[in-house]
C-alpha cells in the first residue's frame, strides 16, 4: 500500500493504482494532490523468526526425577513465542543433559510404573482456547467501536486528475475505486486555477487556452470578460473573445483636411473627441457599428465640401453661428436639410427639451421652404429680365448663403439687440441686417397681438417681407460687383444700398401679401387686406396721410422716422406704419393696374437700384421723369387714388 497523506486536511489516500507523478484532488478540502515519484510509506516488514543457536541438534525434553517419562516437551503458550503459533527451538545446552537414571531395585516407582508399563495419558491443557477467544473478543469490540465512532462520519470523495492514470482511494477504504473524473470535476479545476492566478495575464491566458481546448465556452466568455474589464482593458485576446472590436481600426481612417479644420462636421468632433478621451478603444459590435457611421457621414461630409461650394457655404455659416460670441448665449437648432441659398438657424427659447426640438424644426422647415419659394418666384419675375444669376453660382460665400435667425423668446429677442447695441421701435418683430446680411425674425410670443386677425398669417408675411430685402440687396451687390469687372465690394457700401424707401418697403409688402394655397405653400402679392384696412380707417377718421409727394420722396427707414415725427410726434408711430400701407398700394398700382400698364416704371426703377443707382431724385428723373405740378404727375396721382378706393370697394372695406 502506497499512501499520500494531504497537508491541508491529513486524510490519507491509497495511490498505489495510480502512476508517480500524476495529480489528483483531495475529496475532502478539493486540495491538489501529486504521487511522488517513489513509495512515501512502504508496509513495514514482518517480523523475522528468531534463528537458532549453535550446537547439537536438541534432544526430547524429559523431566528430571520421574521415570517412563516420554521425554516429550509440553505444548507452550503461543503468546510467548512471539504470538506465531510455533513452538520455539529448546535450548541446546538443555538437549545435550543425560537421561535420569532408572529408580533403584525396591524402591517406590512412578505414578506410570503402578499403572502399568504403558504410557500414561496426559491431561490436555485449555489455556490456549481461552486466550483465543479473549483476543478475538477484544478485536470485535474494537471493531465496534471504530465502526460506530466513523459512522456518522462521511467518508471524502477522492476525484483524481483527468490523465492520472489511476485511481487514489483513502486509506483503510477496502480498496474500493472512485468513478472517473467528470467534466463538471475538470472544469472546476480549471476554475480554480484561474481564481488563484489573480491578475497574472500570462498564467490566466494559459488557463484559458485549456479552457478553451476542454470546450468550456461559457468558462471562456467569463475568464475574457474579466480580464477586459478588470486587469487589461486592451488585452487583445480577451476583447475578441467576448465579441469586442478596436475602434483604432476606424480611428486610422478619420480624414485630414484643410477644409475639415475650417468647416468641421459634429460628427469629426464627436471622432476626435473619442479618440482623445477614452482610455480603451475596444467595444462592442453596437458601439462599433455607431462610430462607423460617425465615420461614414464625416468621409460623405468632406467630399461635399469639394464638390459642392453651396454646401461648404452652409457649413460655415453653421460654424460662424456656433462660435458667434452673441449667437452662441442662446440655445440654437440647426437643421440638417438647407434649401440653397438659404441658411435658417432657430433659437429654442432657451429650452432644450425634446418639445422645443421640434416646434423649432418646424419652425425652420416653415420659413425654409416659405423662403425658397419666394426666391423661385422672385427669379421668375426678374430673373432673364435683369439678367440675374442665381447666388449659387456666385464666386464668393458670402454672396452664395442668405442666413436667417429665428427667435422664439421675447427675452432673447431683446437680449440679442442690445448685444448688438440696435435698440428697436416697440412692434418691431422682423428686420433685415445689411450690416451682417442676417435675418432677424421673432415669431411674436410675449408681444401683445396686434388687431390682425391672423397673427400666423402675420408671421409669413413679414418673414417673405424681410427675405425681399435680402434678394435685392443681395443681387444688387452681385450686379455692381459684375459691372466693376469682378472687383468686391464691401456689404456696407453705399452702391449697394437702396435710398428710396417706397420702392425697398412696398416691393417687400407686395410680395409679402400672401394667403395659403390649396395643397401648401402660399400664394404672393395678392391684395393686402390688412394694410388697406389701416389706410381706410385713417382715412374715416380723417387723420393725417402722406400725400402722393411725400411718399415718392421718402429717401430711408431714417427719413421715415424724421418726417413722421414732424408730421406729429404724438402720432410717428401710425404714420410710420401707415407708410408702409401707402408704399404697398403704390406698388401694387404700378404692377398690376389694368394687366400692368404701369409695369415698366417699376422695372425700370428695379434696374437702377440693381445698377446702384438708387433714390428719390433717380425715379423723378430717370424713371418717370415727371415732377410734381406736371400734367403726367397729376393724372398719375388721380389714377393711382381711384385704384384704391375701388380696392376697398371690391372687398367689402368700408
Amino acid at each position: 500500500m502506497n499512501l499520500v497523506a494531504c497537508p491541508k486536511c491529513q486524510a490519507r489516500f491509497d495511490v498505489s493504482s495510480l502512476p508517480p507523478g500524476s495529480t489528483f484532488i483531495c475529496g475532502q478540502c478539493r486540495n491538489m494532490l501529486q504521487v511522488p515519484r517513489a513509495p512515501v510509506a512502504p508496509a513495514a516488514p514482518a517480523r523475522p523468526a528468531m534463528a537458532p543457536r549453535a550446537g547439537p541438534a536438541p534432544a526430547p525434553w524429559a523431566t528430571p526425577g520421574r521415570a517412563g517419562t516420554s521425554g516429550q516437551m509440553p505444548a507452550m503458550d503461543p503468546r510467548r513465542a512471539g504470538m506465531t503459533g510455533q513452538m520455539p527451538a529448546m535450548d541446546p545446552r538443555r538437549a545435550a543433559a543425560p537421561a535420569p537414571a532408572a529408580p533403584a531395585a525396591g524402591g517406590r516407582g512412578s505414578r506410570r510404573d503402578r499403572r502399568g508399563s504403558g504410557p500414561v495419558a496426559r491431561k490436555k491443557s485449555n489455556t490456549p482456547l481461552i486466550l483465543a477467544g479473549v483476543g478475538g473478543g477484544v478485536v470485535v469490540v474494537i471493531i465496534l467501536i471504530v465502526v460506530f465512532a466513523m459512522g456518522g462520519k462521511k467518508k471524502p470523495p477522492v476525484i483524481p486528475v483527468a490523465g492520472g492514470g489511476g485511481n487514489a482511494s483513502m486509506a483503510g477504504g477496502g480498496g474500493a475505486v472512485p468513478a472517473p473524473p467528470t467534466a463538471a470535476d475538470r472544469q472546476r479545476d480549471l476554475e480554480n486555477r484561474w481564481v488563484a492566478a489573480g491578475k497574472d495575464l500570462s498564467k490566466i491566458q494559459g488557463i484559458f487556452q485549456e479552457v478553451k481546448s476542454a470546450g468550456f465556452s461559457s468558462l471562456a466568455q467569463k475568464i475574457a470578460r474579466d480580464v477586459a474589464e478588470k486587469v487589461d482593458r486592451n488585452c487583445v485576446w480577451a476583447n475578441e473573445e467576448i465579441g469586442r472590436k478596436d475602434l483604432k481600426v476606424l480611428y486610422a481612417k478619420i480624414p485630414e483636411d484643410e477644409k475639415l479644420e475650417t468647416c468641421p462636421n459634429p460628427e469629426l468632433e464627436t471622432l476626435r473627441f473619442m479618440r482623445e478621451d477614452e482610455e480603451s478603444t475596444w467595444v462592442d459590435a453596437e458601439k462599433y457599428k455607431e462610430v462607423e457611421e460617425l465615420l461614414r457621414i464625416t468621409v460623405e461630409h468632406l467630399a461635399k465640401l469639394k464638390s459642392d461650394p453651396l454646401y461648404e457655404d452652409v457649413c460655415n455659416v453653421v460654424r460662424r453661428v456656433k462660435l458667434d460670441p452673441i449667437f452662441r448665449n442662446y440655445n440654437t437648432r440647426v437643421p440638417e436639410v438647407h434649401a440653397p441659398p438659404y441658411v435658417v438657424v432657430a433659437e429654442t427659447g432657451g429650452r432644450e427639451d425634446l418639445a422645443a426640438t421640434l416646434e423649432a424644426d418646424k419652425l425652420v422647415k416653415r420659413n425654409m421652404d416659405l423662403l425658397h419659394q419666394l426666391y423661385t418666384l422672385f427669379l421668375e419675375k426678374f430673373g432673364n429680365s435683369f439678367g440675374l444669376e442665381p447666388l449659387a453660382k456666385q464666386k464668393t460665400g458670402d454672396m452664395r448663403t442668405l442666413k436667417v435667425f429665428t427667435f422664439f423668446n421675447e427675452e432673447s429677442f431683446k437680449k440679442y439687440q442690445e448685444d448688438i447695441r440696435m435698440p428697436l421701435p416697440d412692434g418691431v418683430r422682423a428686420y433685415y441686417s445689411p450690416m451682417n446680411q442676417w435675418i432677424i425674425l421673432f415669431e411674436g410670443r410675449g408681444f401683445e397681438q396686434t388687431a390682425r386677425a391672423d397673427a400666423s398669417s402675420f408671421n409669413v408675411n413679414k418673414t417673405i417681407h424681410e427675405g425681399v430685402h435680402q434678394l435685392i440687396h443681395a443681387f444688387t451687390k452681385a450686379t455692381v460687383e459684375k459691372a466693376l469687372g469682378g472687383e468686391s465690394l464691401s456689404w456696407t457700401d453705399p452702391r449697394v444700398h437702396s435710398r428710396l424707401h417706397w420702392f425697398q418697403e412696398g416691393m417687400a409688402e407686395l410680395f409679402g401679401s400672401s394667403r395659403p394655397k390649396d395643397g401648401g405653400g402660399v400664394e404672393m402679392m395678392v391684395p393686402y387686406r390688412s394694410r388697406l384696412e389701416e389706410w381706410k380707417m385713417t382715412r374715416n377718421r380723417k387723420l393725417s396721410e402722406w400725400s402722393f409727394e411725400e411718399l415718392l420722396d421718402v429717401s430711408t427707414g431714417q427719413d421715415l422716422q424724421r418726417k413722421s415725427a414732424q408730421k406729429g410726434l404724438a402720432d410717428a408711430g401710425r404714420l410710420s406704419s401707415l407708410f408702409y400701407a401707402e408704399a404697398w398700394a403704390w406698388c401694387h398700382f404700378l404692377y398690376f393696374h389694368e394687366n400692368g400698364k404701369h409695369r415698366q416704371l417699376l422695372l425700370d426703377q428695379l434696374r437702377h437700384e440693381l445698377d446702384g443707382d438708387s433714390g428719390p431724385d433717380v425715379f423723378k428723373s430717370k424713371v418717370w421723369k415727371k415732377k410734381p405740378g406736371d400734367p403726367e404727375w397729376n393724372a398719375m396721382k388721380e389714377e393711382f387714388e381711384k385704384y384704391v378706393q375701388k380696392l376697398w370697394s371690391d372687398l367689402g372695406i368700408k
